[in-house]
């Protein structure tokens, strides 16, 4: 499975729990969309597309784990890009935890917009976002930003506990 279509998933309210395998590079638009009883969704390093509104409205997502890889010729962790479309978490009311966050180096318009409950973020690895990408994420308290993201308009707009931005 390379590829997840899009609406596949769309309104489950039965899944509570997605593992992408690892052949998967993209999670198609709608894919898991209001899917309410989503709690934790673990996404490969492979992965590198997570489409328009994928996981949108998906309000009982606490936890997204962007996995790493070793490369064994190295022996080094690498991270993996990853580009999140337009909306693709939009309204996560209740996702307090991106484990791996580094992965993300494109953050579509409102991608991130309404996540509430998210308190930390390390976007250090972002290099391209587009308009309110995080807007009203309002617990988020500390934020780290590296000298090469460019913030977008409105990007953190609404972001009302902010106290920490490195």
């Amino acid at each position: 499975v390379m590829m997840i279509d899009e609406d596949c998933f769309s309104g489950n309210r039965s899944i509570t729990s997605v593992t992408l395998p690892k052949t998967l590079t993209e999670v198609g638009e709608n894919c898991f969309k209001n899917c309410t009883g989503l709690q934790t969704v673990t996404i490969p390093s492979e992965t590198n597309v997570i489409g328009k509104s994928a996981f949108e409205g998906c309000v009982s997502l606490k936890k997204i784990v962007l996995k790493t890889f070793v490369d064994e010729e190295y022996d080094a962790e690498m991270t993996g890009a990853i580009t999140v479309a337009n909306r693709g978490f939009y309204n996560c009311i209740s996702l307090q935890e991106i484990t791996n966050p580094t992965r993300l180096t494109t953050v579509g318009r409102e991608a991130f917009k309404g996540c509430k409950s998210l308190r930390t973020l390390d976007v250090t690895g972002l290099a391209v976002s587009y308009e309110s990408a995080f807007e009203n994420c309002t617990s988020l308290s500390e934020l780290k930003l590296s000298a090469f993201t460019s913030p977008s308009v409105n990007m953190f707009k609404g972001c009302t506990a902010l106290e920490t931005v490195t």
